[in-house]
């Protein structure tokens, strides 16, 4: 697993970040469209671990879980970082 944890992390960070930064660009308020990103990103997720490690889907659902909610948390956290150091450095923005 350990050959094969770059290339899930890889593929699934880069299609969740595609995700997330495309699907505002659709015109509609009320639709949640960071909730739906993270799900589209365990979608992706789950058959990447599946495929490279092996597992079955219970055990593959669970590491996916895993794996969207620490790109949640590391999602945030960077975004809240970002905001913080424009407001800092770029007040006018």
């Amino acid at each position: 697993m350990n050959k094969h944890g770059f290339i899930i992390a890889l593929l699934g960070t880069g299609t969740g970040t595609i995700f997330l930064l495309s699907l505002p660009l659709i015109q509609a308020d009320s639709i949640p469209w960071l909730d739906i990103g993270h799900v589209l990103v365990s979608v992706v997720w789950l058959p990447l671990v599946k495929y490279y490690t092996k597992m079955g889907w219970l055990g593959s659902s669970a590491a996916a879980l895993f794996g969207v909610l620490f790109y949640a948390i590391v999602s945030v956290i960077s975004t809240a970082l970002a905001s913080g150091f424009l407001q800092i450095f770029a007040p006018g923005l």
